[in-house]
Parts: C-alpha cells; structure tokens; sequence
C-alpha cells in the first residue's frame, strides 16, 4: 500500500514539473515549447482546455518561426475561436 501512495506521489510531482516546464518554455520565447503549450490548451492535455490561450500561444509559436505553427495550424483554430466568440455576441 506503500508503494501506491509513493508511485502516485511522484506520477503527481513529475506531472506537476512537467506542467510548469512547459510553461516556462512558452513563456521564455522557445517555439517549441510555445507550440507544445498551444496544443496542450487546444486538447486540454495536462492543462484545463482552453482555445483562446492556445490561439494565443499558437500565434506566438509561429512568430518564433515554428513550422507547424505556421503551416496553417493557427488560421485553423483562429476560425474555431473567432467562430466560438461570434455566437456570445
């Protein structure tokens, strides 16, 4: 029994660490991981789902240059977002 609470204790900090590394990643203008950060909002994958902060990340992952980012990624989910905001309107 232990065990159990030891292994969820550190699935519960690394999960915690991974989080915040991305996040610090995004912030500190790395692409990559502005890019990761997007997707991450977009699928509400380690993080509450959130479209307007991974529209917002995805933006700046492709001013960093970020391929994918720039492959059309962005105007995809800018027209999911703006759609989503045009209908509260």
């Amino acid at each position: 029994m232990k065990r159990l609470f030891l292994v969820i204790g550190i699935s519960a900090l690394l999960a915690a660490c991974g989080e915040s590394d991305m996040v610090s990643k995004a912030k500190s203008g790395d692409a990559q991981g502005q890019f990761e950060l997007a997707m991450a909002y977009r699928e509400g994958k380690d993080v509450e789902k959130d479209l307007q902060a991974s529209f917002m990340w995805l933006k700046e992952a492709a001013k960093g240059g970020h391929v994918e980012a720039l492959d059309g990624g962005a105007e995809g989910l800018g027209r999911t977002v703006s759609g989503r905001l045009s209908r509260r309107c």
